[in-house]
């Protein structure tokens, strides 16, 4: 029989066919298990989930469970604390009791009486001893001081002889100093008083000049504006009689004028057209007489006269358009002074509306305000009823607690005491060993024992009787 090769993997083909299983079915498997793992794992994952039923339902179970807990765990503690602190209240009271008990027998106060005289006694020796401890260290204390001051009143000589010698080198030198600025100064004033001097005498010797030369020019106009007074003289005889007419004339007119201001807006217009049939009729009243003054004074003057007549008209007709001039400014004022008015009545007006309406907007912010208030003060004073409520019934709790806690230490420290009074024989032993154990601390300390030990004779005398 011929042997064969056969293949690692016709091998294991041939063994997988041999136990039923072929890859297909060994991958399925696999792949189940797998799945199985992964489903575990999710299952694991998913139960620490909050945000699925199961995980929310398991939660609140969870927090209910744990605030159960924790509540009874604070129960158990505020039930020991209170425990112990009913067990401390028991222990206090029966100490008082027992303080009370031992301070109030006459044998303890004797005795603490004795012990407080040796407490004297040695306290006196005590400060007897400090007082001459004191009385060394006050006299080192004022030797030292004494030194102290010894030295620091040299130093404070030392100091004000140097600071005295710094101050004379330094005021010599300011001195040196001070002397040499005085010199230059008195130079520097005597030059300038020199130039002053020089200027002055060239001013003066200015000023005289200056005022000859204005003599000489004030008698040459003085001279001039007496021959031209001389010659207008003659004229103004003349104009001065046109001139009051004219000036009444005018003085007339300006009051009709100040009437027609005074009017309102509804005769401005009729006012205007007066105004300037007036000042058209003045014009040709004024070139009328213009015309006959000058007609006239070239009939009748001279040369000379006629210059001066020539020169009054032309200062007439300056004046004639300073007064147009002055009317036209007068009415242009008049006019503004108008537009002003109105635009004043008109602010006025505005300003009033508007306060008006800003009354109204207050007005309505208060109303709104003062119910905002009322509805506030409401509130609050619901709210300090309902806190006075609660306080009344607290104090009232509070009060029926202290009234249920002070019966009950009443009752105690009666139970004290009447358990108290079963043991006074052995308190009688209990205050010998007191005595005993006070009379050697004493004597350890070193104070006076003998008021201890002849009280402890006398109670024990007293008690044998």
């Amino acid at each position: 029989m011929s042997g064969g090769i056969v293949s690692a993997s016709e091998l294991d083909r041939i063994r997988k066919l041999a136990i039923g299983q072929t890859d297909s079915d060994q991958a399925i498997a696999a792949k189940h298990e797998k799945a199985l793992a992964m489903h575990e794992k999710s299952k694991v994952r998913a139960a620490n989930w909050s945000n699925t039923l199961e995980g929310s339902r398991k939660k609140k179970e969870d927090d209910r469970r744990e605030r159960i807990e924790r509540e009874e765990r604070e129960r158990q503690k505020i039930d020991v604390q209170e425990a112990r602190f009913q067990l401390e209240e028991r222990r206090k009271a029966i100490e008082r009791a027992n303080k009370i008990l031992k301070e109030q027998t006459d044998r303890i106060k004797s005795f603490h009486s004795a012990m407080m005289y040796s407490d004297v006694l040695a306290e006196r020796e005590a400060q007897v001893r400090l007082k001459e401890e004191l009385a060394k260290l006050e006299h080192l204390r004022d030797q030292r001081f004494e030194d102290v001051a010894k030295f620091n009143y040299q130093r404070m000589l030392e100091r004000e002889l140097k600071e005295k010698s710094e101050y004379e080198s330094k005021a010599q030198e300011t001195a040196k100093v001070q002397q040499a600025q005085l010199a230059e100064w008195k130079e520097a004033r005597l030059a300038e008083i020199r130039d002053e001097m020089m200027e002055g005498e060239i001013l003066r010797k200015k000023a005289a000049e200056d005022l000859q030369a204005e003599r000489r020019a004030e008698e040459a106009r003085r001279n001039v504006a007496i021959q031209a007074l001389v010659e207008t003289q003659k004229a103004n005889a003349y104009l001065k009689e046109i001139k009051a007419h004219e000036a009444e004339r005018v003085s007339k007119e300006e009051r009709k004028i100040e009437e027609y201001a005074a009017e309102k807006g509804r005769q401005f217009e009729l006012r205007k057209k007066r105004e300037e049939e007036i000042f058209n009729k003045k014009q040709e009243m004024r070139m009328k007489m213009i015309e006959e003054q000058a007609a006239r004074l070239a009939a009748n003057q001279s040369n000379e006269e006629k210059r001066i007549e020539r020169q009054v008209l032309e200062k007439e007709m300056a004046d004639e358009a300073a007064r147009v001039k002055k009317e036209e400014k007068m009415r242009k004022w008049m006019n503004d002074l108008e537009k002003s008015r109105n635009s004043q009545m008109e602010k006025r007006r505005k300003a009033k509306e508007a306060e008006q309406e800003m009354g109204r907007r207050m007005a309505a912010y208060s109303e709104e305000m003062f119910k905002k208030l009322n509805e506030d003060e409401r509130e609050d004073q619901a709210s300090r009823r309902r806190a006075a409520q609660y306080i009344a019934i607290e104090q009232k709790r509070q009060v029926a607690e202290k009234k249920r806690r002070a019966r009950k230490e009443s009752e105690i420290e009666a139970t004290v005491v009447d358990r108290a009074k079963t043991v006074t024989q052995a308190e009688a032993l209990a205050f010998h060993s007191y005595a005993q154990e006070r009379i050697q601390e004493y004597a350890d300390e070193g104070k006076n024992v003998i008021p201890l030990i002849k009280e402890l004779r006398d109670y024990r005398r007293r008690s044998s009787k």
